[in-house]
């Protein structure tokens, strides 16, 4: 049997990439009004949990909700 190789979903990959960018801009802007001055440091370290919390939290969701749809999918093909 040949190696094929999987491409990936898009329903998976652009959800989860959205959600980093936008976690990493809402940490940076929180980092930035709770600073008086400049706080590089804190902006990138609330910057960088913003996207890790948006990265990991949309990742769970899309693949249960992929997984899901694919089992529905299979239920309702053996059905029938």
């Amino acid at each position: 049997m040949a190696d094929r190789r999987r491409i990936p979903n898009p329903w998976i990959g652009i959800p989860v990439v959205l959600a980093t960018v936008l976690g990493w801009l809402i940490g940076g802007a929180v980092g930035r009004v709770g600073c008086e001055s400049s706080c590089v440091g804190t902006e990138l370290a609330l910057s960088v949990i913003g996207a890790l919390v948006g990265f990991v939290g949309t990742l769970v969701v899309v693949v249960l909700a992929v997984r899901s749809l694919a089992e529905w999918q299979a239920l309702k093909r053996d059905g029938e």
